[in-house]
């Protein structure tokens, strides 16, 4: 049962997401990623054949995900995400080896936070940075083995690839290394530095021999960019919700009473990173909380390993694994995933989710317009559920701007112009009107402008309401 405690765990896991995985809210970036996918596959490469602004490894590790789509749309981007979830409860349960099923119950308690399950069953980034950094931590663990630290370093490089600012956690786990320099020797931090920089350079290496410039702009350049109108209260809210997320990681950590200084110093060394990373996270110019969400399952690793530690009472840790549970039924998170929609000062249920708006849309689409249309939309999830092609260049809705030049006017009119004209269909919602990468509204006379030139070469077809990200009326124009 040792073996199969981990297996069977995550099949139960993966059963239990793929069912919240038709509640969970839809998320403009979905549509941008799966486009990114999508263009990869059609022999396009990031930052100079398509606007991409994250580090390269996702559209090329996500090519599974498109057979997915085809047989369930993007409901099937998502049973991928579920997969990968389950995947790193299923490695955090190998390393920790439960002899029973009951004995992984507070692990998984501690997982189904739904912040995390949230931004990890959402197509983005989190799920497969979160499954590749809790396996290099679970090989990080077993010691200054050199083959383990050089398969540790290569899957952090590969999460470095998919989420860039995570290569910092390089930093202070080969400073750990160096600092038992006397008792391990130098071959344990050289192999481990190695490692993880032969990869990095293997991964990032033909996209900055590509165009350089576009790299940095898109990775980096446009996120430094952004700006808020309110930027304390914007922080002091990822604070908030950070905090409440951990809540139940703090008191497992209280309740455990290890003191930092007692623990292994490869633990140390990543509570060290987690550190680090959420403060670069806070620094942010916009910081978002799901970006703490791939650092989730590697600090409930490291918890619930502290606690095998301690041989406490089975009874106490299902009873603390109960209580974290209710606690997540206090979540947030989880009014969003009802389908309500608030009405003035009440509150009205819908008999649709979010997923299921988008499917009941993307038929009209499909059977009244043919498939060899092209769909000028911001909320590219449409574009993803219709199967239908978008204008080059509109990737990232509208956040998309042109890659042959740097400039910090993305989608401009000529821009817009450019897209309509290539487009037999247009559907939008409030999206359409967002300056970025600022993120401020178009003006009324802006978004006059834009009706305006729809209107020269569109009618209006239909307006569903409810639909997507934010449930905003989604207008569908037909070109005449």
């Amino acid at each position: 049962m040792k073996r199969a405690a981990p297996i069977l765990a995550g099949v139960l896991m993966f059963l239990l997401l793929a069912a919240l995985a038709r509640l969970v809210p839809l998320n403009q970036d979905e549509g941008w990623y799966l486009l990114a996918v999508r263009r990869v596959s059609q022999g396009h490469t990031p930052y100079t054949g398509f606007t991409f602004t994250q580090a390269p490894a996702l559209p090329y590790l996500y090519q599974p995900v498109l057979p997915l789509i085809r047989a369930f749309g993007l409901y099937g981007a998502r049973l991928f995400q579920a997969l990968l979830l389950s995947l790193t409860a299923g490695i955090m349960l190998h390393a920790l080896s439960p002899r029973r099923l009951a004995d992984a119950l507070p692990p998984l308690a501690l997982l189904l936070a739904p912040l995390y399950l949230q931004y990890g069953l959402t197509v983005k980034t989190y799920a497969l940075t979160g499954l590749l950094l809790t396996a290099a931590a679970a090989l990080w663990l077993r010691g200054p083995e050199r083959r383990t630290l050089a398969a540790s370093a290569v899957l952090l490089a590969l999460a470095s690839a998919t989420r860039l600012p995570f290569a910092l956690l390089f930093l202070p786990l080969t400073l750990s290394l160096l600092l038992r320099r006397k008792s391990l020797g130098d071959r344990p931090w050289i192999t481990f530095a190695a490692s993880g920089g032969a990869a990095l350079l293997l991964f990032f290496t033909p996209f900055l021999l590509r165009d350089p410039g576009a790299f940095f702009f898109q990775t980096l350049g446009f996120h430094a960019a952004r700006e808020h109108s309110f930027p304390s209260a914007v922080h002091l809210g990822f604070m908030l919700r950070a905090l409440y997320t951990a809540l139940p990681l703090l008191v497992a950590t209280l309740f455990l009473r290890t003191p930092f200084g007692a623990r292994p110093p490869e633990e140390k060394a990543l509570w060290a990173g987690i550190g680090l990373m959420t403060t670069v996270h806070f620094a942010a110019p916009h910081p978002y909380d799901e970006y703490l969400a791939p650092l989730y399952p590697l600090a409930v690793l490291l918890i619930v390993r502290a606690a095998s530690r301690r041989a406490l009472p089975v009874s106490s840790l299902h009873r603390f694994a109960l209580l974290v549970l209710l606690f997540h039924l206090t979540s947030p998170y989880l009014h969003a995933w009802l389908p309500l929609q608030t009405d003035r000062i009440w509150n009205r249920t819908r008999r649709e989710t979010d997923l299921d708006t988008l499917e009941y849309t993307a038929r009209i689409l499909q059977k009244f317009f043919d498939e060899e249309a092209v769909l000028y939309t911001p909320d590219s999830y449409l574009a993803i559920q219709a199967n239908r092609e978008v204008p080059r260049g509109l990737e990232m809705g509208p956040f998309s701007f042109s890659v042959r030049e740097a400039r910090p006017a993305l989608m401009d009119w000529p821009a817009i112009q450019a897209a309509l004209a290539q487009s037999d269909l247009a559907a939008f919602t409030g999206y359409q009107f967002i300056h970025s990468p600022q993120i401020v509204p178009f003006t009324p006379e802006e978004e006059a402008r834009f009706r305006a030139l729809l209107a020269e070469d569109f009618l209006h077809y239909t307006t569903v309401e409810g639909f997507g990200q934010g449930r905003l009326p989604l207008e569908i124009w037909v070109r005449q």
